[in-house]
């Protein structure tokens, strides 16, 4: 259950930036002159963000995997 609650909200969240975030990224930077070239180059940006805060999201992974292991195990 707890592996299934973090793929949905994983899921559920990279549903949400693609339908509210990234749009208006994309109007901001058209608005501005920019261009889709400006564009990308926010979303490289925020992805290099995001992936530099590993120390953030990848203890929340592993305690989400350990919780689902402990219930697995003590279920069984």
């Amino acid at each position: 259950m707890g592996l299934a609650s973090i793929i949905a909200i994983a899921m559920g969240v990279t549903i949400f930036m693609l339908v509210f975030i990234v749009p208006v990224l994309g109007a901001i930077h058209d608005h501005m002159g920019h261009g889709f070239a400006g564009f990308v180059a926010t979303m490289i940006g925020t992805a290099e963000i995001v992936w530099n805060s590993g120390w953030l999201w990848l203890p929340l992974l592993f305690g989400g995997l350990a919780l689902f292991e402990w219930k697995c195990k003590s279920d069984n």
